[in-house]
């Protein structure tokens, strides 16, 4: 039953799909020397995010499904079970974002009510979020940007997404707000790019993928991508089928408008035997111009988008340290889901040492102990998060899934200290 939970995500099929191929020789690693461990400026500095940026250290999860939290300058959000929850900074105190004094938080009347909406951003001032109806159903129609204010009030909508689809079941629910644009997956997966608050007619198109809306066709098709920003330009990181399908990096320039390849995966002839032979990375950050990138199995790597230059951090050979990584920037995170074990890795280098998260993966009904999913979501310079997810319920009609999320400050993270605690959200 290991890891089985997320069966929900077959109401998006295409999602499923592993890529497999080859391709040609390319930006080959070189060791570092000195080692990376004496030098300074690989890593890339946190501070909080400005409120006019995209949140990337909460994008960290390169899946929707966990792409559940964000932050203001006073506190951080996360949505789940339904509704959205507001956390103090300084305390880290939480309650219901919802403000009427007389609410029971049990229906879709609640101010903090998004229903399945999973993915949630903040952007100047207000939270946003994409759904097919403002209270946040799947639905077949049209997929909208809604925002609402920081205290849970005033929910409008924003912007159309994705016209109706003709048929074609992919919810492309990604987004993201940087430099007053939007970028986003829209019909047949395609990639779009629009002024906050313009009609889809008015967006420019960013990639072309265009599938037709026959699933057997989609399905041998698929291009999955994940979307980023970094300084002027956007990103759309994933495995496109004129290469074979190949884990590839594209930067889009809103100003030009050109979508240019800067990178994809090298060669294991280049880097030594992997698990995952010549297609896909298993995690990957991009911060001030440089890639970070983890191959299970292998290490971690720094590609240097404008020099073209790849350097390794490390070696992570260790069969126990396998998995997904995520980054933040100054720390990589990987995960090992079928043990429930966290190895962290500063950006120079250094392990700082593993966290046993199985307790958090252990609290679903009728589940098997540590059967559960959990991920690294999010971080600023003080705490970084995990968000675990377990049954919450089953029934002739499916299963459903709660959110529970913990928190471990970065000062015990950097001793090898410390444990994840519990962020006790109201009920």
């Amino acid at each position: 039953m290991k890891k089985t939970i997320t069966v929900y995500l077959l109401l998006c099929i295409l999602l499923t799909l592993t890529a497999c191929g080859g391709g040609k020789k390319q930006n080959e690693p070189k060791e570092s020397t000195p080692p990376i461990s004496d030098q300074t400026d690989t890593a890339v500095q946190i501070i909080d995010a400005a409120e006019t940026d995209f949140q990337k250290n909460f994008h960290l999860a390169q899946e929707d499904a966990f792409n559940r939290g964000c932050m203001s300058e006073a506190g951080y959000y996360f949505v789940g079970n339904g509704y959205v929850s507001y956390v103090e900074k300084d305390t880290l105190r939480a309650v219901i974002l919802c403000g009427k004094p007389e609410c029971l938080h049990q229906d879709q009347t609640c101010n903090a009510y998004l229903g399945n909406v999973q993915h949630i951003t903040f952007y100047e001032g207000r939270l946003y979020y994409a759904a097919a109806q403002e209270q946040g159903g799947f639905g077949s129609g049209d997929w909208s940007l809604y925002a609402m204010n920081a205290d849970g009030t005033q929910k409008q909508k924003v912007q159309s997404l994705r016209s109706p689809n003709d048929g074609f079941i992919s919810l492309p629910t990604q987004f993201l707000i940087h430099n007053g644009l939007v970028l986003f997956k829209s019909n047949r997966e395609n990639i779009l790019c629009a002024p906050l608050g313009a009609d889809l007619a008015a967006a420019d198109m960013v990639k072309v993928n265009d599938l037709e809306p026959n699933e057997d066709a989609a399905l041998a098709n698929l291009e999955l991508w994940y979307l980023w920003a970094d300084g002027e330009t956007f990103y759309c990181f994933g495995n496109p089928k004129a290469d074979q399908f190949r884990n590839a990096l594209y930067a889009y320039r809103p100003q030009i408008k050109e979508l240019t390849q800067v990178w994809k995966v090298p060669d294991s002839a280049e880097t030594g035997t992997w698990d995952t032979s010549d297609v896909s990375v298993n995690g990957w950050y991009l911060g001030d111009g440089i890639l970070f990138y983890f191959l299970s199995g292998n290490g971690l790597y720094a590609f240097d988008i404008a020099r073209e230059e790849t350097t390794k951090i490390t070696d992570v050979t260790q069969s126990e340290r396998t998995g997904t990584a995520v980054f933040d920037g100054e720390y990589a995170y990987i995960n090992n889901e079928e043990n429930d074990m966290l190895f962290v890795y500063g950006l120079t280098g250094e392990y700082l040492g593993a966290y046993d998260y199985s307790e958090t993966v252990s609290q679903g009904v009728g589940q098997e102990s540590g059967s559960g999913v959990a991920k690294i979501i999010g971080s600023d310079d003080k705490l970084v998060f995990l968000c675990a997810q377990n049954l919450s319920g089953m029934s002739q009609d499916g299963i459903s899934l709660g959110y529970s999320f913990y928190y471990l400050p970065k000062a015990d993270l950097r001793t090898g200290a410390g444990s994840f605690q519990k962020i006790e959200l109201p009920k």
